[in-house]
């Protein structure tokens, strides 16, 4: 077992590697155990301090793998879906299923994290796809309770769009960079901005804080010299902390190399 000191020295070991390595490989799965992944998201109407994620307001996390129902607004959608989360134990989990409309149609295995939903098919979405958790309440094939909506997918989209991610169990994660940027022609608005982790068992905590305005940049972009390390079930998201006018419209994402521990 490695003590502290050798942990530590293993970090920095791995840091300098990932710095020497063309990042162009690892997109080409060519270096045995690592992996990358881009989250990105939006939230198009802020009022106040939400996460960046389509459906807005702050996200509720699964503390168990209760993720498990996938709904349509819209009756006709019954395309293929592909779902990437973690399992129970935040194993890292794909599956890809037929949607059933307005009827809910259950995962197996259910999911404590839903970081992914994308259109498997050939034909677009008619309605919104939403995936909650167990027993929601929901009508017409839309929830009605935001705390239980893990996910979404808006129509015309075909994909989700969320600045959250969690590190699978057996990975550790090096976050090489964020950005956000926002859009609002009048009134003239300025947002804060953070970027928040939380480690398993743990609270979220601000990593780093930025802040743009219509009236001067419009996007904040940090580039890490040195990576940020994420153990593994370490929650990430980008949050808006505060704006000065509301229904602004925000963007951004981040870039994680993942590696075998």
């Amino acid at each position: 077992m490695l003590n502290i000191n050798g942990l530590k020295e293993r970090e920095t070991e791995l840091i300098n590697k990932l710095q020497s390595i063309n990042t162009l490989e690892i997109a080409r799965d060519a270096i045995n155990g690592y992996s990358g992944v881009n989250k990105f998201g939006e939230n198009n109407d802020v009022d106040a301090e939400e996460d960046l994620i389509i459906q807005g307001g702050t996200l509720t996390f699964s503390a168990t793998a209760d993720i498990d129902t996938l709904t349509s607004s819209v009756d006709t959608d019954t395309q293929s879906i592909t779902i990437e989360g973690l399992a129970a134990g935040f194993i890292s989990n794909t599956q890809t299923v037929n949607l059933t409309g307005n009827t809910p149609k259950l995962l197996n295995p259910p999911l404590i994290r839903a970081d992914r939903m994308f259109n498997a098919n050939s034909n677009n979405f008619d309605g919104d796809i939403y995936i909650c958790i167990n027993g929601a309440s929901i009508t017409a094939g839309v929830p009605q309770t935001a705390s239980e909506i893990r996910n979404k997918i808006e129509a015309g989209d075909n994909q989700t769009l969320m600045g959250v991610y969690t590190i699978p169990a057996g990975k550790t994660g090096y976050l090489e960079n964020y950005h956000v940027s926002m859009a609002k022609l009048s009134p003239a608005t300025a947002i804060v901005c953070s970027l928040r982790t939380r480690e398993f068992g743990g609270v979220f905590r601000v990593k780093d804080r930025g802040a743009t305005a219509t009236t001067g940049a419009t996007s904040y972009i940090r580039d890490f010299k040195t990576p940020l390390v994420l153990a593994e079930k370490t929650d990430v998201k980008i949050v808006i902390d505060s704006v000065t006018a509301s229904n602004t419209a925000v963007a951004g994402g981040f870039d994680i190399i993942l590696v075998d521990n």
